[in-house]
């Protein structure tokens, strides 16, 4: 970070940034585009009585295994939170 503040002029970095905010670019843009080809390929050949339910672009989209345990763990505490609410 050092680096580029010192060799790159704050109006370059803002343009990069107003740049960035219309046509976003890097990992997530990567990992939704991925996802648009797959869900509509998946959702092209999948049977609607079998699948009523059209697959979404997210569902494809790469989560680490870090963001999948966090995911897992407030999801059962949710779980945990309801069941003690119920209790009482």
């Amino acid at each position: 970070m050092r680096k580029l503040e010192a060799e790159m002029p704050a109006s370059l970095l803002q343009e990069w940034m107003e740049f960035e905010e219309l046509e976003p670019f890097g990992p997530w843009r990567d990992n939704f585009h991925a996802g648009m080809i797959a869900a509509t390929i998946a959702n092209v050949n999948r049977n609607p009585k079998k699948n009523p339910q059209p697959v979404k672009i997210s569902d494809f989209f790469y989560v680490d295994t870090a963001t999948q345990q966090e995911r897992a763990d407030q999801s059962l505490l949710s779980a945990l939170r309801s069941v003690k609410r119920k209790a009482h």
